[in-house]
């Protein structure tokens, strides 16, 4: 398959969509990672939404031999907050989810990097949230109104896609880091950056439950919900 042009390109048909995030920003996935098995079908690719235009996706293949039931898998693969990646753009999940959805994703995993408010979460960790907060709410849905629909965020994380990851993390994480799973029921707290936040601004996460906070966490999860796919992030 050749490489994609910067033009705006149909959307390809696939199950599955990894979001990179701050975790990965020196890091191309997967040209950086050493790993057999997975492929870039294409790069560079352009969709044209009902909310303007979103860059930069990545088109992925993984053969059998590396996923956990044995079965290939294409992916999409998207940068979190949006490109170019020297500007901030909320907005740019609505427009990355709705691409997700015309392909037809029904699993979602977000690699991002957090911090922690909890002193048992150690730098080199890698955790997995069990549940959000999010005091704002995401301002922008893909729902058609809330006359007809609402989205449940009873169980916001895949219990299933997160037992997977923390299995496969406890087999290549570091020695000296720890692998948090959802079992252990940590709380990501979801603010909008540029700005991080104050003492007082984590001593309230803190209070409120949380385990560590997040810049991109809650709209994935929200937008996840509303097309109908299962989310699992990891940090």
């Amino acid at each position: 398959m050749a490489p994609y042009s910067s033009a705006s390109e149909p959307i390809p048909s696939v199950e599955l969509a990894l979001i990179t995030g701050s975790a990965s920003w020196g890091l191309a996935f997967p040209e950086d990672v050493p790993v057999a098995g997975v492929e870039v079908l294409a790069r560079d690719v352009a969709f044209d939404t009902p909310y303007g235009r979103t860059e930069n996706w990545k088109l992925l293949a993984f053969d059998g031999s590396i996923t956990s039931d044995r079965r290939p898998r294409r992916a999409l693969c998207m940068y979190s907050h949006g490109n170019p990646r020297d500007e901030v753009d909320h907005a740019c999940h609505r427009r990355a989810f709705w691409v997700l959805r015309e392909a037809g994703v029904k699993r979602v995993i977000a690699c991002s990097t957090v911090g922690s408010v909890n002193r048992a979460i150690r730098k080199g960790d890698l955790v997995i949230a069990a549940d959000i907060i999010e005091p704002t709410q995401t301002p922008y849905s893909l729902l058609p109104g809330r006359q007809k629909f609402d989205a449940s965020g009873k169980q916001i994380v895949c219990s299933t896609c997160a037992a997977i990851l923390a299995g496969t993390a406890g087999r290549l994480w570091p020695a000296e880091g720890r692998v948090h799973g959802i079992e252990q029921g940590l709380v990501a707290g979801h603010v909008y950056g540029p700005r991080l936040t104050t003492p007082a601004e984590a001593i309230m996460f803190r209070t409120l439950g949380a385990d560590f906070i997040n810049h991109s966490i809650a709209p994935e999860a929200t937008l996840a919900r509303e097309i109908g796919a299962c989310f699992t992030p990891c940090a």
